[in-house]
């Protein structure tokens, strides 16, 4: 997929879009190119005043898992963040069971209260 920066930040609905494209027109394997770090910031989205990233190494089966649960809860699918692995408050858990999706690498940037 295309990186996006955050100055060119998608909104919510873009995203999904991008990831509905990259999923039926691509055979990549994650949203990055092969060989990069993968906790590079590769696609950034805007919601509201807060900033999030999806991660480069995010794979394919991932982004269908998240897409089912956009399918099924809607374009406006409630993200919170919650503790990460580390301690910090940086994942993003879906919907409204705050599901944490496996290897779906999104997560907050910055600061967030």
């Amino acid at each position: 997929m295309e990186k996006v920066c955050r100055k060119q930040a998608l909104s919510k609905s873009e995203f999904h879009q991008r990831l509905h494209d990259w999923l039926n027109n691509t055979d990549d394997a994650t949203i990055g190119p092969e060989g990069l770090d993968g906790r590079t910031a590769w696609v950034h989205v805007r919601e509201d005043s807060s900033m999030f990233a999806l991660h480069a190494d995010t794979p394919r089966n991932a982004v269908d898992c998240y897409l089912q649960m956009v399918t099924q809860y809607g374009t406006d699918m409630q993200w919170e963040i919650a503790e990460s692995q580390r301690g910090k408050m940086t994942v993003v858990v879906c919907g409204p069971g705050q599901v944490r999706i496996k290897s779906f690498y999104l997560y907050a940037v910055g600061s967030q209260h």
